[in-house]
């Protein structure tokens, strides 16, 4: 059975097209306004090769302040080694935001893992003032990493 066969079939644990997933569990996470990061969900990934995609739908509320801000999200192991990132300067960066708006952003990396390791969805960001959410999901929609065994 190829890869690209037995992405779409549900499998058990250990078996290609295996999905490991990972949401925000209850709640949109406000982020303060000026410099902040850290992570914001995580996942633990067992032996094997993995696709996996960091999606973040991210909201920014009326008058939200980027004229000097920017926006990063990045795939980090437990040691920090970045995978992937999405780094995003325009078209955020300049703008005040004169209504609600949502972005998504998505980034992905294929990860040989040796042995279990967790990953995490880590974020940089920074803005003068207003309101950025990250957003609550699952099922396939809204801030969360999906993980996809390959081999």
């Amino acid at each position: 059975m190829s890869v690209k066969s037995a992405l779409g079939l549900k499998q058990s644990s250990g078996q290609i097209g295996q999905q490991i997933t990972s949401y925000l569990p209850t709640a949109n996470v406000s982020i303060p306004a000026g410099p902040s990061s850290g992570n914001l969900l995580t996942i633990t990934l067992p032996t094997g090769v993995w696709n996996v995609q960091g999606l973040a739908w991210i909201q920014f509320a009326l008058a939200t302040d980027f004229t000097s801000g920017y926006v990063e999200l990045y795939l980090k192991d437990s040691a920090g080694t970045s995978y992937a990132s999405n780094t995003t300067a325009n078209p955020t960066q300049g703008e005040i935001w004169t209504e609600t708006q949502n972005q998504f952003k998505q980034l992905g990396a294929v990860i040989d893992v040796d042995v279990e390791t967790t990953y995490n969805l880590y974020y940089n960001i920074d803005y003068a003032s207003g309101v950025v959410l990250f957003e609550q999901g699952s099922g396939g929609v809204g801030t969360g990493i999906v993980a996809t065994r390959l081999a």
